[in-house]
């Protein structure tokens, strides 16, 4: 039993630090592209670098640690990890149609609002699965020095 409670303590470990790792994306996405009150600046940022941050995000929060985690310590909310990369996947897919009679400007300020939301529960979703890791391992050290 003690070997298994390792081996989860080192999956929240991971965990919060990929979450520490999606937070600073999302707080880099914020800077760049718009602010989590769902206003959206785009001061120099081309299609090309919407492109690269949603991607980007999309990465993070591909994690399989994430999932691990909601798998064997706790699920985190607002929603699963699962649900916010769905909506990352969507604004990708969308990043890839042609959009007919819409300037890269525009294009770019849309989705880069639409991405706002998604951005906004990743931020969420890292702060309270960092919290949710620190009280795990606090609440399981006694039981590993044992």
């Amino acid at each position: 039993m003690k070997v298994q409670l390792q081996r989860t303590r080192t999956v929240a470990r991971r965990a919060s630090k990929a979450a520490q790792g999606l937070r600073n994306l999302t707080s880099h996405y914020v800077a760049e592209c718009g602010r989590l009150d769902n206003s959206v600046r785009l001061a120099g940022a081309s299609h090309l670098d919407l492109s690269q941050h949603i991607r980007g995000l999309l990465g993070a929060v591909s994690n399989p640690v994430f999932s691990a985690f909601e798998e064997e310590i706790d699920f985190v909310s607002p929603l699963p990890v699962a649900q916010i990369k769905r909506a990352f996947e969507e604004h990708c897919k969308t990043l890839e149609k042609q959009f007919g009679g819409l300037t890269m400007r525009t294009l770019s300020r849309n989705l880069a609002f639409d991405a706002l939301a998604a951005v906004n529960l990743s931020s969420r979703y890292a702060n309270e699965l960092i919290r949710l890791a620190d009280e795990f391992l606090a609440d399981t050290e006694d039981l590993v020095r044992r």
